[in-house]
């Protein structure tokens, strides 16, 4: 089997590894954004600090947007992979075909 570009496909388990990856970036992401927020839980009054924390609480969201886009594109990798794996007829692999 190739692509319509005459290449192999890639195999389901180096597809998966990398689904794992930004799985783990997603995670990553996360703990980052915990450590984001409790930076902006500072007792701190006064005009820099609202700004800061408005800040923050940007990048906040950011991140969280970030790592739920890491974890859609790990999805659909690993529904790509389950896929390969039954193209590649490798039994208990894949999931069938979606």
């Amino acid at each position: 089997m190739t692509t319509t570009a005459g290449h192999p496909p890639p195999l389901a388990a180096d597809v998966q590894h990398l689904a794992a990856e930004l799985a783990r970036a997603a995670d990553l992401m996360d703990g980052l954004r915990a450590q984001v927020h409790a930076a902006g839980q500072i007792q701190w009054f006064s005009r820099a600090a609202t700004l800061f924390k408005d800040a923050l609480l940007l990048r906040e969201r950011r991140m969280r947007d970030t790592a739920a886009q890491l974890r859609g594109a790990s999805a659909e990798l690993q529904r790509y992979a389950d896929q390969l794996a039954w193209d590649e007829g490798a039994p208990g692999v894949g999931r069938g075909p979606h």
